[in-house]
């Protein structure tokens, strides 16, 4: 972790923040997906990959937006919250004995709260984003459905290619697997 001046947290707006927000809905509703959830774990806690950026690319995939070339501001505006608040309570939790349940349930309620909180500020940094820049063509044809847009915006997080595949799988179950891997060979 970096070390960031804790007056950045200060600097935020959080009276303004609109927490119940469509990002945040379509996230809840992500998560019920077993298996999407089980990956997002996976990724979070084995390659320190943020749930929230990549739920942000599925969401602005959906939405046909073009995470590219607004991700470095996303990563800068959610930066500080995300590693003096959010991980702090996740480490902290995963770090307490099963004998202590209570407080267990009660860091992860704090570390939703945070979460939520975390995806307010990247909704609000989308909501600044010009839009101008939010439908740009890929490098090769027009991006045809939802698995084109899903593809580019998590390409973008840099994931290997069988992190991406199983991602994708779990994000669309209903798309066949030959389907998924023929789309990915496109986009090499």
């Amino acid at each position: 972790m970096t070390s960031i001046n804790t007056s950045e947290l200060s600097n935020f707006q959080f009276e303004q923040l609109e927490l119940d927000n469509p990002f945040w809905r379509f996230s809840l509703e992500q998560w019920q997906k077993p298996s999407l959830q089980t990956q997002l774990l996976h990724l979070q806690n084995t390659q320190d990959y943020r749930i929230n950026l990549l739920l942000l690319a599925m969401w602005l995939g959906f939405e046909q937006r073009d995470i590219r070339p607004h991700l470095t501001s996303l990563i800068d505006a959610s930066r500080a919250w995300h590693e003096q608040v959010v991980a702090p309570l996740r480490q902290t939790r995963q770090n307490l004995p099963a004998a202590v349940s209570g407080l267990k349930k009660q860091l992860q309620a704090c570390e939703l709260q945070a979460e939520q909180i975390e995806q307010a500020i990247l909704y609000d940094t989308c909501l600044k984003c010009s839009p101008d820049n939010t439908k740009q063509r890929t490098s090769g044809s027009k991006p045809q459905d939802s698995l084109d847009w899903l593809i580019i915006n998590l390409s973008a997080s840099e994931l290997a290619e069988n992190d991406l595949f199983l991602l994708l799988q779990a994000c669309l179950p209903s798309y066949p697997a030959p389907r998924i891997k023929a789309r990915l060979d496109l986009h090499r």
